[in-house]
């Protein structure tokens, strides 16, 4: 019961808000996206046709 107490202290205690903030993209229709990575402030989205940064 003790060891649950801390694990659940931490737990709330190490908590941060976070907000997510997501822009509308223009749409991916007609387009091949095969992955999205984000490094930095770049966002990068690829496919078959090659990679672009949004």
């Amino acid at each position: 019961m003790k060891t649950l107490r801390i694990a659940l202290w931490f737990l709330l205690g190490s908590a941060e808000i976070v907000f997510a903030h997501w822009p509308q993209s223009s749409g991916t229709e007609g387009r091949n996206f095969q992955f999205l990575l984000t490094t930095g402030n770049n966002t990068f989205a690829g496919g078959a046709t090659g990679a672009q940064i949004c």
